[in-house]
């Protein structure tokens, strides 16, 4: 929820805020990254190496995607200003998606023949 806080740059126009509120979104991003402890908590034992590298191939679309979204925003409207929202509603999606779908955490255990 505290990456959010990216979309406050909008509202100043001192360089020491932007670099005050971004230095706080760019922590709270990092702190969101300690979710990958849940592929190992949730992943089968037998799986949990392709299980990573799904989790991880579907972080990495993100990281390809956002530029090109980003680009296209600032090349359209002149203003990073949408692309900081745009960004605080990603984020927003994320803090709701953990808070309303993800359910109790515990290791899938596959069935063996």
């Amino acid at each position: 929820m505290l990456g959010m806080s990216i979309v406050l740059v909008n509202f100043t126009d001192s360089n020491l805020a932007c670099i005050a509120i971004l230095t706080i979104a760019f922590f709270a991003q990092g702190i969101a990254s300690s979710s990958w402890a849940a592929v190992g908590e949730v992943a089968p034992k037998e799986l949990i190496g392709l299980t990573g590298g799904v989790t991880s191939l579907a972080a990495n679309i993100g990281g390809v995607v956002t530029p090109i979204v980003i680009g296209a925003i600032v090349q359209a409207t002149g203003s990073f200003a949408y692309a900081f929202n745009y960004i605080g509603a990603i984020a927003l999606m994320g803090t709701l998606s953990y808070s309303f779908l993800l359910g109790p955490l515990y290791r899938i255990t596959l069935q063996t023949r």
